[in-house]
């Protein structure tokens, strides 16, 4: 669906009443939204709007509440370890105190466009100093919902950066050096990433071994129920390193791999190939999950002839298409209108994603999409259930700017629940 529309159809009924509910015809307002031949329930709350459809009604929300009452796990995480420093552009400054800042990416675009062949400078604007990346975004997901995970990383090489000062509260740090950093420049409708990731890309397993003798690699690698990697797009020594965790994995325990490999494009179609034909042989190991964004899949896709689809359910067949050929056990993506998802023993599953117009936070938003999809895979929720809790964490993120603990999570569960 194009957002525009959407947002408009949404802003229309909100002028009427804040918390009016109305129906929007998906297939005549929306045609690429998804559920085309369903219509969707919609609640207008500020800058917020639900969306609840026959998936979403067949959510036990008690049963969810009651898993996350007692859920436990050990997880691992790695192996990044970024500072973002996230800037707003300046539009117009019209004093010391007071300016405008580029709220789209497409206007910020046109003036780059303009600007060809010469040269144009740009005030930013400081909004956040934080931590970020896969290891410590997911990671704070996962504290947040319960679970300590072991997070190793770059946080610091001398000593943990200050950045970094919560986590030990929360989480296990096994820190192999000194952070990388992301320049993020943020628009309401998406954000432009400029990583500098030279610590992360000469990681090796050499870096895990100089750290950490060989009984604490076993200690680290053998005992967890869900080993998780990120991101492989900024790690060329990936494989290598999934190898020599793999040689660790006690074949008599549940073990689980989650990968996300962010942007695709970003290395070469072979080594891709390279990786996935490694999954596909390490699966015998231990069941493999790959995470990914829209734009992911569709250059995973585009890999194997498949097209996304024009609705879920077209979705959901093409995912199980390359689920299969790729040969993991999972194969899961979340978009900004529904996550989807298809399991070697569950099947495909689809559910929509809550649709915020006036996002607080979206960096770090997929990886608390991760975060809540771990959580839910420590015990037996169902794939579609799984999908629903990972929706309503990063919903929550994008709309109230932090990560939901279990009683946030379960209310937002029952606001889009109706």
């Amino acid at each position: 669906m194009r957002k525009t529309a959407f947002s408009q159809l949404a802003s229309n009924h909100a002028k009427d009443s804040k918390n009016r509910f109305f129906y929007a015809d998906l297939q005549s307002n929306a045609p690429n939204l998804d559920f085309a031949n369903q219509r969707a329930l919609m609640q207008c709350e500020g800058d917020v709007y639900y969306m609840a459809d026959r998936n979403w009604n067949r959510i036990d929300i008690q049963n969810i509440k009651d898993y996350y009452s007692s859920v436990s796990g050990n997880v691992v995480l790695g192996i990044d370890g970024i500072i973002d420093e996230v800037w707003l552009l300046v539009k117009e400054r019209r004093s010391v105190s007071e300016c405008s800042i580029y709220e789209s990416m497409s206007e910020f675009g046109k003036l780059i466009l303009n600007r060809e062949g010469s040269g144009m400078g740009v005030e930013i604007l400081r909004k956040h100093r934080n931590w970020g990346g896969f290891t410590c975004n997911t990671g704070n997901a996962l504290s947040c919902l319960g679970i300590k995970p072991v997070m190793i990383g770059m946080f610091g090489r001398e000593a943990i950066d200050p950045v970094f000062k919560e986590f030990p509260n929360s989480c296990k740090l096994i820190s192999l050096g000194d952070p990388a950093v992301c320049h993020i420049f943020e628009f309401d409708d998406g954000k432009i990433m400029f990583p500098y990731v030279e610590s992360i890309i000469s990681v090796n397993w050499n870096s895990l071994e100089d750290k950490l003798d060989s009984d604490a690699l076993k200690d680290i690698f053998s005992t967890p129920d869900i080993i998780t990697i990120g991101y492989w797009s900024s790690m060329t020594e990936f494989d290598a390193i999934l190898e020599n965790i793999c040689e660790y994995v006690d074949n008599k325990r549940p073990i689980k791999f989650f990968f996300d490999f962010a942007d695709l494009k970003k290395r070469t179609r072979s080594a891709l190939e390279f990786t996935l034909n490694n999954l596909k042989r390490l699966n015998q190991i231990a069941p493999m999950t790959l995470s990914l964004n829209d734009n992911e899949a569709e250059t995973l896709f585009s890999c194997f002839s498949e097209k996304c689809g024009a609705d879920a359910q077209e979705y959901e067949a093409s995912l199980d298409s390359v689920r299969r050929r790729i040969g993991i056990d999972e194969l899961i993506v979340h978009t900004p209108h529904f996550a989807a998802g298809a399991s070697v023993a569950e099947g495909t599953a689809s559910i929509p994603q809550r649709h915020c117009i006036k996002a607080k936070k979206t960096v770090g938003a997929g990886d608390t999409f991760n975060g809540g999809y771990i959580s839910a895979s420590l015990g037996s929720l169902d794939i579609l259930s799984r999908l629903a809790v990972a929706n309503s964490a990063s919903s929550f993120y994008v709309s109230r700017g932090c990560a939901p603990g279990r009683n946030d999570l379960i209310d937002e569960m029952t606001a889009i629940m109706g």
